[in-house]
């Protein structure tokens, strides 16, 4: 046989696919990001523990599924990786659970890391297929999801640390909550794990309060700047008047261009 074994799929069958796989896996990504939190802040017993890892791998596997489906059906598939690799990430990352390969506590509490990176990424793709980028509920979703899992992740990633000033989920989520609104916590991470969850964190409320400190100036100086009803229509009543007054102009310069020229002077009479 030399034939491919990839399915063909028509446009319509694959936007069908692509539908379905979005409700999906937009309703599972706020489960997921819920059931990290949960994981990492509470202090679940082994039996509930191994039912949270059991619905994250359970989740996992369709994001995987959904993952790879795409991938399949892209029609340029190094383009895909390059634009989603922060998706594939999160789909290698439980691997290293699954197969235990995590046993080191310093690779532990890397991965850590990178699972609240990568759930933060895919639970602002869901809230950009809900809510659209660039609005006001998109940012204050998405800003509420970075607290969450930032406030549970700082809370375990610095818990055993014997100067560790962020020892409860209380705590951690003030900490979240203060410095993406960029106002401050006299709390501050001291592993190095949690000071690199707080350096992005710290960028992203540097760029929420950019955009809220734009959209501010945007609303005050269009509202100043903006005529009123009245203006306006004085405004278009001139304007009609000065395109009348340049039509008829050009009309009385075309007549007497059109009419009859004055003989010249014959100089050749002296």
């Amino acid at each position: 046989m030399t034939g491919r074994l990839q399915p063909r799929l028509d446009a319509r069958d694959r936007q069908a696919l692509g539908e379905f796989f979005d409700v999906v896996v937009t309703a599972l990504a706020f489960v997921f990001a819920a059931l990290l939190v949960v994981e990492l802040a509470a202090d679940l017993s082994p039996a509930w523990q191994r039912r949270v890892e059991v619905a994250e791998y359970a989740i996992w596997a369709i994001f995987a599924a959904d993952f790879l489906t795409r991938l399949v059906l892209a029609e340029d598939r190094v383009r895909y990786l390059r634009t989603n690799w922060l998706a594939g990430v999160a789909v290698v990352l439980p691997a290293f659970r699954v197969f235990r390969l995590a046993r080191a506590v310093r690779l532990a509490r890397g991965l850590r890391l990178a699972r609240v990176v990568t759930t933060t990424n895919r639970g602002g793709r869901a809230l950009a297929k809900l809510a659209g980028t660039g609005g006001l509920g998109f940012v204050f979703g998405l800003s509420v999801l970075v607290v969450a899992l930032a406030g549970a992740a700082v809370a375990s990633l610095e818990a055993g640390h014997p100067d560790a000033h962020i020892t409860s989920l209380r705590e951690g989520l003030w900490w979240a909550a203060t410095t993406v609104t960029t106002l401050g916590s006299p709390q501050y991470p001291v592993s190095d794990e949690a000071r690199v969850l707080g350096l992005l964190v710290m960028i992203y409320g540097l760029a929420v309060s950019g955009y809220v400190t734009a959209v501010l100036a945007v609303l005050l100086l269009g509202l100043r700047e903006r005529p009123a009803p009245d203006e306006t229509a004085a405004l278009r009543d001139e304007i009609a008047q000065l395109r009348e007054e340049l039509a008829a102009h050009a009309e009385a310069l075309a007549a007497r261009n059109a009419g009859p020229q004055p003989p010249g002077r014959d100089l050749t009479a002296d």
